[in-house]
């Protein structure tokens, strides 16, 4: 949903772009960007309506009823007005133009059905005859004293006056398209985000209702590096063109909330307990004939991890059958890889407390990916998560900096945080357990000196470290004055930047 929302927004701030950046001036790389989608409209890949032909004068429709053809020739003494050969007025002949629209009078109104189609329903044309409501058509006959001069001058000037503003307001419901990218480029471009951010927005709709859908990669956004190209594009060429005011506006504040949000306003994090990614491999080697994961010792753990990680094949067979609570772990890792890090932050294991709680994770993440890779025929598009340990008791936080020293030693692992995460490794200390299980004080004095250890196992490595604090609330779960925790975090913990 927050998806959906982030898309929304987006369409509505390239709206207002749309008729902000009319101007002509614009550089190359812009302008055959321009070319190519002009060249793909008119080609006639895609009928979209809101490019169509010019708007024409129509003529006025009603329900059951064939539209009408202007005449091509007069009829017979159609240059006489029709009351002088009744003898019933003696105003002189007056030339209408002939036209296929005339505003109803007052009475014409008042005979008019709640539905809004009276059955005494006259359509005027130009010829001099009307058409009734089925088809046949009646001689006008005058109103006798009623009509008069004033009357039928009024009628001319309520006639150019409604032609004007409908004109006017069909031009705006269907603009026509420019037949060269010289003429409003950016209007081009933007009208094609516009359009990929609409179907992705639908394509959202789908996925919300569970229903089934079809989607060609090309036509949609998946990611906010394919939305900031075009923009960045026209931020570049604005900027050329010598029209930087206009590019630091709204264009540049549009750019800004793309590269900080993405495509989502918020991101989630996705926390399961160690114990869980032990089961759903116990499941899975036992089915391989593999024996029990949870019973290895950690270096046994660590060579099957390590080696599974280096393959390229997946782990989980297609036809395997587990139980619900195992199925939801790997629905969760599958989701994950279909979302990525777009939508997802930090998969955070609680009670970590040793290195193979971390490499369980990585494997059953990336046996996932390559289960969507498969099914898309492609590689994953979504990016990988972080994987945070949590240590929480004071055994793990005790324990915590030999566990990083264990896992930035195994090279494969190493070279996934330098290219994947820019070799950055999160870690996450629990105040809440740690409290809980040797009380405040010493608690306190555990998660200063786990802090420090890690701090100066990732140095070793070269790996920057962040730390994630789990407190809050209550002071039983490290809540206080925010100031005062900072302070009190050892040195080289906190980074200013």
């Amino acid at each position: 949903m927050s998806r959906w929302v982030a898309i929304d927004l987006y369409i509505r701030e390239i709206d207002s772009l749309r008729f902000e950046l009319s101007m002509n001036r614009c550089s190359d790389r812009l302008s055959r960007l321009a070319d190519e989608i002009l060249e793909k409209e008119i080609s006639g890949q895609e009928d979209i309506e809101s490019w169509g032909t010019n708007v024409g004068r129509s003529q006025p429709k009603f329900p059951n009823q064939q539209g009408l053809s202007l005449p091509t020739e007069l009829p017979p003494r159609a240059d006489l007005p029709l009351c002088a050969e009744c003898g019933e007025s003696q105003y002189p002949k007056l030339e209408v133009p002939v036209t296929d629209y005339i505003p109803l009078s007052r009475q014409d109104v008042q005979g008019i059905s709640s539905d809004g189609y009276g059955p005494n329903l006259q359509i005027k044309t130009g010829n001099g005859n009307s058409v009734n409501s089925n088809g046949s058509q009646q001689t006008i006959t005058p109103r006798g004293s009623s009509s008069s001069s004033p009357q039928l001058l009024l009628q001319k000037k309520l006639l150019a006056d409604s032609q004007i503003g409908r004109t006017s307001f069909q031009k705006l419901l269907e603009p026509t398209p420019p037949k060269r990218a010289g003429i409003a480029p950016y209007r081009i471009v933007l009208g094609e985000v516009k359009e990929k951010l609409l179907k992705t927005r639908r394509l959202l709709e789908l996925l919300l209702e569970g229903l089934p859908c079809e989607y060609d990669p090309w036509d949609y956004y998946e990611t906010s590096d394919q939305l900031l190209e075009p923009l960045l594009l026209c931020y570049e060429s604005l900027h050329s063109s010598d029209s930087g005011v206009l590019a630091d506006g709204r264009l540049a504040d549009l750019i800004r909330r793309v590269a900080t949000f993405g495509m989502v306003l918020m991101k989630l994090d996705l926390r399961q307990e160690a114990a869980k990614h032990s089961e759903a491999l116990d499941t899975i080697t036992t089915y391989l004939d593999m024996g029990t994961y949870s019973e290895w010792d950690e270096e046994k753990k660590l060579e099957f991890l390590t080696r599974e990680l280096k393959g390229k094949r997946p782990l989980v067979p297609p036809n395997i059958e587990v139980g619900p609570e195992v199925k939801e772990v790997l629905d969760t890792f599958r989701v994950a890889a279909e979302l990525g890090s777009e939508s997802l932050g930090a998969y955070v294991i609680s009670m970590a407390s040793d290195a193979s709680d971390v490499l369980a994770v990585e494997l059953l993440q990336k046996d996932a990916r390559l289960a969507v890779s498969g099914d898309l025929g492609r590689p994953c598009p979504a990016g990988t998560l972080r994987v945070v340990p949590l240590f929480e008791t004071v055994k793990d936080l005790r324990g915590a900096g030999s566990v990083i020293r264990k896992l930035l030693s195994i090279d494969c692992y190493r070279e996934h945080i330098e290219k994947n995460h820019t070799g950055h490794q999160e870690i996450m200390v629990g105040y809440s357990d740690s409290g809980k299980d040797a009380g405040r004080f010493t608690a306190a004095w555990e998660l200063y000196k786990a802090q420090e250890d890690v701090v100066a196992a990732c140095n070793e490595f070269g790996i920057k470290v962040t730390l994630f604090h789990g407190r809050g609330g209550s002071i039983g779960r490290g809540g206080g004055p925010t100031y005062l925790a900072i302070q009190s975090q050892p040195p080289g913990s906190v980074m200013v930047s």
